[in-house]
């Protein structure tokens, strides 16, 4: 049998905690062409995830909330992308999982759904700065310096943001499945239980099971 890249689907398992979703994935993977990560893949339901993105940039949008929302999406995928360790910042390793440059996937995804980009200024970005960073803004102020940053004007339809996320997660998982030549993959945890109507349209053509 000839494989082809783009015959994939996903099987989503989820629960509410400590209801053995895991053991249901790991019965899953013992068939033929069913395979997937051994670590939760929670990008849809997590704070910061695609479903806060979709309700600050298309549901409940906002001229200075929508940015906010991009911006922690993009610092949550990075946290997905990097590896975690000892002395390290805490991390997934889904780039080196997925064998996928996730944090470039993740851009470029941002940027399928975004109108424009311009340089603007907000009390909201001096929000995420330490003392120093705090400080130095202060200063440049004073002097009648600049403190602009790149920020982001995304205004999607929901149509819109419902196709680019889609694309979005089969490119994440396209050299996952190759590599593994498999026709599904499961999932542990993509799917919120408690609000399954939204997350599950992130995935497309897609089963699920509940634990």
């Amino acid at each position: 049998m000839q494989y082809d890249v783009n015959n994939f689907d996903f099987i989503c398992v989820s629960g509410y905690g400590r209801s053995g979703s895991s053991a249901c994935v790991d019965l899953l993977k013992e068939f033929e062409y069913i395979d997937g990560p051994d670590k939760e893949f929670r990008i849809a339901k997590d704070p910061y995830g695609l479903l806060d993105l979709e309700l600050s940039i298309v549901d409940n949008w906002e001229f200075i909330r929508h940015n906010m929302a991009i911006n922690d999406f993009l610092e949550y995928c990075s946290m997905l992308s990097r590896k975690d360790g000892t002395l390290k910042r805490a991390g997934k390793n889904f780039s080196k999982i997925l064998s996928v440059d996730f944090t470039k996937e993740s851009t470029e995804y941002i940027k399928r759904i975004t109108d424009f980009m311009y340089f603007g200024d907000t009390m909201l970005n001096r929000y995420y700065l330490n003392a120093l960073q705090s400080f130095i803004q202060r200063l440049r102020s004073k002097f009648g310096l600049s403190n602009t940053a790149l920020m982001y004007f995304a205004c999607p339809s929901e149509d819109n943001f419902l196709i680019e996320t889609r694309r979005y997660l089969r490119k994440l998982f396209e050299n996952y499945a190759k590599n593994k030549k498999i026709y599904k993959i499961v999932l542990d945890q993509a799917i919120s239980p408690t609000n399954i109507s939204k997350t599950l349209r992130y995935f497309g053509n897609t089963k699920l099971i509940i634990v």
